[in-house]
């Protein structure tokens, strides 16, 4: 065990993915073993001191449009569609090679276990399968991938071996290049190479081991089923395109929740609702809310302490619920202070909109409202769901309706800032 380490790949752009990246960590650190971490994504100071080696590869090299093709059976037909994004295989393989030369030169090891944080696999039983292998003095551990390949997110090896078997490849370029057979799938690629350098009986190639994967590729691809037309903005409120300091941040959102396609009917609340037909200033939102779940689907929920206001609400609804093409599901208002409806409010929230109490400039009222209506609907918000709030004077100082939500959000473990403003958008992501 003492010439053995660790090498996770990682990329941790979620505080979900940064939590289970920790528990990885401290699991592995548990059994004694080093770590050494790989990324391309940025990885807090916090996670860099629980490991033993942290590499940070700012250069994220990606294919040139070559993509993943992914294929389903449905009603009987073979589909096939190609993935969205570029394929990350030179990625990979420069992980593991700043890992293997970093590790070379501390002269410590002789054995690298090489896997990505997001995989679930029974941990004791592959170190079994791996310690056997050594008994047989075999230089590499490989699981099945498919086709007799090797899986290349979970492998154990000799660092040396290592070295003079796998090219060393920093340009998709190269990578192609190397290749010995005419499939770029890395794993393919990777087994290819393997093979043509080492004899089987120095490898240990175990064909039914169970590796799962806590997050999938599902969105790596679309596969035109959508019940829903395209994303269109073109007929939205006229409110949209004329609030230039809310444009960018009402677009956003809105294409974050049409994306998300395991929701196809986001729940939308909002507390502060419209107060003047077609008010530009204020933002008019709720004309914004209506336009998209009538016409993509939705929920809609506003909440307002003003009946009058509510009368006005009821009008801007009008305009686009209840008509032949309407896709809304429901549609609600509430009469009552914010805090108290949102206690007391049981169904998970995809986006919480939160623009009420006016601000005044030295007058911490709407900042301190603002905070417990945020936490009051914490726990309701799901995970990959929004918190939007409007009304951001100063984006460095906060000063605004959020002045105290926002450093709440940004100091929560549980959400990640993903739009800053005059409308600041948070994610909940744990």
């Amino acid at each position: 065990m003492n010439d053995e380490i660790f090498v996770i790949g990682c990329w941790t752009d979620t505080k979900e993915k940064e939590q289970n990246l920790i528990s990885v960590i401290k699991d592995i650190k548990s059994r004694n073993y080093p770590i050494c971490l790989v990324a391309h994504y940025p990885i807090s100071k916090e996670i860099q001191e629980l490991a033993d080696y942290f590499i940070f590869e700012k250069e994220n090299v990606l294919s040139h449009n070559w993509r993943l093709t992914f294929w389903r059976i449905r009603n009987g037909i073979r589909e096939e569609k190609a993935s969205l994004v570029d394929y990350h295989a030179v990625a990979c393989l420069m992980n593991i090679r700043n890992a293997v030369d970093l590790l070379k030169d501390k002269e410590k090891f002789q054995y690298i276990h090489y896997r990505e944080a997001d995989l679930e696999y029974d941990f004791d039983s592959y170190m079994k399968h791996f310690n056997d292998s050594q008994s047989k003095d075999h230089v590499a551990l490989f699981i099945h991938y498919q086709d007799e390949a090797y899986r290349t997110d979970l492998f154990s090896c000799d660092i040396d071996w290592y070295n003079l078997v796998i090219p060393r490849v920093q340009s998709w370029e190269e990578y192609v290049k190397n290749k010995l057979g005419d499939n770029l799938i890395l794993e393919y690629w990777f087994s290819e190479i393997v093979n043509s350098k080492t004899k089987s009986e120095h490898i240990t190639f175990i064909k039914d081991f169970k590796v799962g994967n806590k997050w999938t590729q599902a969105h790596y691809v679309e596969w035109d089923d959508d019940p829903r037309p395209k994303l269109d903005f073109a007929d939205a409120p006229e409110v949209l395109f004329q609030s230039q300091n809310r444009q960018e941040s009402f677009i956003k959102v809105l294409t974050l929740l049409y994306n998300n396609k395991k929701e196809l009917n986001p729940n939308i609340v909002e507390i502060g609702v419209t107060r003047q037909l077609d008010n530009i200033i204020d933002g008019d939102s709720t004309s914004i809310w209506a336009w998209y779940i009538s016409k993509y689907g939705g929920s809609y929920h506003g909440c307002d302490i003003s009946r009058d206001n509510l009368k006005i609400c009821e009008q801007v609804l009008k305009r686009f619920i209840g008509k032949e093409s309407d896709r809304s599901v429901n549609v609600a208002l509430t009469c009552r202070d914010g805090v108290e409806f949102l206690r007391g409010y049981n169904r998970p929230i995809d986006l919480l909109y939160l623009d009420t109490i006016d601000w005044e400039k030295g007058s911490h009222e709407s900042g301190i409202y603002h905070l417990k209506l945020i936490l009051e609907a914490i726990n309701k918000i799901k995970i990959g769901g929004y918190a939007m709030f409007d009304d951001t004077f100063n984006v460095d100082t906060y000063e605004g309706k959020a002045e105290i939500a926002i450093p709440y959000l940004l100091g929560s473990n549980n959400f990640s800032c993903i739009h800053k403003g005059y409308q600041f958008i948070f994610r909940r992501d744990i």
